[in-house]
């Protein structure tokens, strides 16, 4: 094969292709990488802020004393503190939701600002009133 051909090929096949199979991979493979990635990331900080063993232990009262005001003492305490990390695990799976709504919608946005840039649309608010 010629160098002639070579680049020809690679411009009209190989990049059209490419540009074409990229809607596939970005919604397909690419949306499950980046699910599996985000849900290592929940599990790390579920499993760094040790949920589990908080839920276990809520009942328990601490530092070993079993009488009757360190039981009344350490279930708030125990309660407050387990709460207070749920809230910051919550709040990172949602961020983390978040990050895969704008992975979802980032294709659609550029391609959407790349047809107004072109002027095939128009985008009036009065016009869907």
């Amino acid at each position: 094969m010629s160098t002639f051909t070579q680049v020809v090929r690679f411009l009209v096949v190989d990049i059209v292709l490419m540009v074409m199979y990229f809607p596939v991979w970005w919604y397909g493979a690419g949306t499950i990488k980046i699910i599996r990635v985000l849900s290592w990331q929940a599990q790390d900080i579920v499993r760094s802020l040790n949920l589990k063993i908080l839920a276990q232990y809520l009942f328990v009262p601490m530092y070993g004393l079993t009488d009757i005001w360190s039981r009344l003492i350490s279930f708030p305490v125990r309660l407050v503190h387990f709460s207070l990390l749920t809230l910051q695990a919550t709040a990172y799976i949602i961020l983390l939701l978040a990050l895969l709504a704008v992975w979802l919608l980032a294709p659609v946005f550029v391609v959407y600002n790349i047809v107004y840039q072109f002027g095939i649309i128009d985008t009036n608010i009065y016009l869907w009133l």
